[in-house]
């Protein structure tokens, strides 16, 4: 750096290297011509300023150097020689930060939100109404031993899981026992029989005495009369007529014994016959308690489980198997009480499972409860499956969800439930997007059936409905300009 004509050299100023209101970020050329950044400047000013000065050096600087706070010869301000690298450093990082430039935000334009739609068009659709419950046995039983004593006899076919009909032999409990008594009875029974067989002859025999006493009766009143007579003639003795007297008083006591033990008989014949019946109850209690010692499936189905092994000891009212029907299932459906109006016994319904994916099964409404339930506010429909009609049969005991038919509704205008913002709809109208009020009427699924100012044949959008809600609470019609992806229909259900 040179010296100037007029004077010793001056120190060169930060303002002369730097423009104020020019940008100390940029880098500036040296007297080289290469870039230097702006916290090299204070440095090179430093060394310029030395350079140009007689006696380089801290003491020729120290000589040549006007007065601290003077002007050199062309007027301008000196700084002192004394201050040290950090303090300009530190100036030159304050009067950057002091002049820092504030960034400008270009305006930029947004493409049209990218949409997917779809065609609504009016269609005849059927109402279904989703219900879950679990599937449960029509018939099931749980065979227990109504007699106690031991099993005697478990056939071998008699497992879990194995299919039983109507009569077989699922146990045999050890009926020796109850066929003594069953015996006993009996003889009882017999010997009461042959009480009122006896009782028969003898009324019988009481019969035909008393017609024998009534004849005699009759021969030795008439002889008392007659020597009555011939005494009163003088022509018979006291004695004879008494003898008379004492034999027709004979015949007429013996008819009354007669007579009174026939009187006895039919109430003899009412004890008998009592302690028949009682003595067939026996018989009765008897032969059952040996047909109970058998154990046979009172229906058709498989054995769910066996509970015992032969020798167990089984007490009366101890499990000994259970079975279940399978052949019929029935599922208590919970369906919400606002369709009660709507399900008929008869309608028609489709099962699934989630454990089953792509499993159907078909029911139909058996029964509906007759009252609601008023805390879940739903009401209990009994759906009826006929397993022998089923290409997988549908196994008691699984969660299910079911699809109940409802009415027809005609000419109906259906959106998917996700479409919905609030009360309404975006329709595409060119490329933009205009909102329709709706009124749902009813939900089918992940569909709902809805009325209002959509029309058939409007394109319902599906997509980035969050963004077009907030556009139209915040800009004009002009901001809802749209671009589709898809425009298909909506598929019929």
């Amino acid at each position: 750096m040179g010296t100037d004509n007029h004077g010793p050299p001056r120190r060169r100023r930060l303002e002369d290297v730097v423009p104020p209101g020019g940008d100390q970020t940029a880098p500036h050329e040296d007297h080289g011509g290469e870039g230097v950044e702006a916290g090299q400047l204070a440095e090179r000013i430093e060394e310029e300023h030395l350079s140009d000065t007689p006696g380089a050096g801290l003491e020729g600087a120290a000589a040549a150097a006007p007065e601290p706070g003077g002007l050199d010869e062309g007027g301008h301000g000196v700084e002192p020689l004394g201050m040290t690298r950090g303090d300009e450093e530190a100036g030159v990082a304050h009067l950057l930060i002091t002049t820092k430039p504030t960034a400008k935000q270009a305006p930029v334009n947004l493409l049209p939100a990218l949409v997917e739609s779809q065609i609504v068009t009016a269609q005849d659709i059927r109402e279904w109404f989703v219900g879950y419950g679990t599937a449960r046995t029509e018939k099931s039983v749980v065979v227990a031993a109504e007699v106690g004593g031991r099993i005697v006899e478990l056939p071998d076919e008699i497992e879990d899981g194995a299919r039983v009909g109507a009569g077989d032999l699922l146990a045999r409990i050890d009926d020796r026992t109850y066929q003594s008594k069953l015996d006993l009875a009996k003889g009882q029974l017999a010997d009461v029989d042959a009480k009122l067989a006896r009782l028969d002859v003898e009324q019988e025999n009481v019969a035909r005495l008393i017609q024998i006493a009534e004849r005699e009766l009759q021969v030795n009143q008439a002889e008392y009369e007659r020597l009555l007579g011939l005494f009163e003639r003088s022509n018979a003795s006291k004695k004879e007529v008494d003898f008379a007297r004492l034999a027709a008083e004979r015949s007429r006591r013996d008819l009354r014994t007669f007579e009174n033990q026939r009187d006895l008989i039919p109430a003899q014949r009412a004890e008998y016959h009592a302690l028949k019946k009682m003595r067939e109850s026996e018989t009765a209690l008897a032969e059952l308690d040996v047909e109970r010692s058998t154990i046979e499936s009172p229906l058709s189905g498989h054995i769910e489980r066996v509970a015992v092994e032969q020798g167990n000891l089984v007490m009366t009212g101890m499990e000994i198997a259970r079975i279940v029907d399978t052949d019929r299932i029935e599922v208590p459906l919970e369906l919400p009480l606002g369709v009660r109006a709507k399900v008929r016994v008869g309608s028609e319904a489709v099962i699934t499972m989630e454990t089953a994916p792509g499993l159907r099964w078909q029911a139909s409404v058996a029964r509906l409860a007759p009252a609601a339930d008023e805390t879940s506010r739903t009401f209990i429909a009994y759906l009826e499956v006929d397993n022998t009609k089923q290409d997988v049969p549908l196994v008691p005991g699984s969660f299910i969800t079911a699809r109940v038919a409802g009415g027809l509704l005609r000419n109906a205008l259906v959106v998917p439930r996700g479409a919905l913002v609030e009360n309404y709809v975006f329709v595409a109208v060119d490329d933009a997007a205009q909102r329709k009020r709706v009124t749902v009427e009813t939900l089918i699924g992940d569909r709902a059936v809805v009325s209002g100012q959509l029309q058939s044949g409007d394109r319902v959008i599906l997509s980035n409905l969050d963004a077009l809600h907030d556009l139209a609470g915040r800009l004009s019609a002009s901001a809802h300009r749209v671009r589709f992806s898809s425009g298909e229909s909506l598929p019929a259900l």
